[in-house]
């Protein structure tokens, strides 16, 4: 594969990733309470997931790139 599929590709997992962590962030807040605390916890860990997934998609990224040999 040349370096623009490469791309396209690693910018496909990106939003898919992106995607599916907002859709379950989403849902999250829809069945978190109302309360102020509730709000502050959630704004906390919904970065700190965010950026572990991040991670973690960078890293699955560069394994499968590394795997097909680009």
């Amino acid at each position: 594969m040349n370096g623009t599929s490469k791309g396209l590709v690693i910018l496909f997992l990106i939003i898919a990733g992106n995607y599916i962590y907002n859709s379950i962030k989403i849902s999250k807040i829809n069945k978190m309470e109302t309360l102020e605390e509730n709000k502050v916890v959630e704004l906390n860990f919904s970065k700190s997931i965010q950026i572990i997934s991040m991670l973690v998609m960078t890293i699955l990224v560069i394994m499968f790139t590394w795997s097909m040999g680009w």
